[in-house]
């Protein structure tokens, strides 16, 4: 039997690659994960889709558009920069220059928010 966060980071899996399927812009992935986060009686800035996108996502399916998308939700509050930022200090290898990039722009996030 699956558990609540089972089905949930099942359902956000799901979304996102239905969305890189079809090749949606970040701001209908934004639309269509804050349907399932909603759905799952979650607030917002939500950890645990933070925690899903981090650990899940940005080490198996590393791909531009998922960075965009992530770049979105914590642009339109689905995500805590500062939380990324923690889960992305504490598991990412920055192995192009593009991940370092995006890791210095949620650190900037971070700075001018606080």
């Amino acid at each position: 039997m699956a558990t609540e966060s089972t089905r949930f980071e099942d359902r956000i899996l799901e979304t996102v690659k239905w969305c890189q399927e079809r090749k949606d812009p970040p701001l209908i992935w934004g639309m269509e994960v804050s349907k399932c986060v909603k759905e799952a009686g979650l607030g917002v800035p939500s950890t645990e889709l933070g925690q899903v996108l981090v650990s899940n996502l940005c080490f198996t399916n590393n791909n531009p558009s998922l960075w965009k998308f992530i770049d979105q939700a914590i642009s339109s509050g689905l995500l805590s920069s500062i939380q990324i930022l923690s889960l992305l200090s504490s598991r990412y290898k920055f192995d192009s220059p593009h991940h370092i990039n995006f890791y210095i722009y949620v650190l900037a996030l971070v700075e001018f928010n606080a």
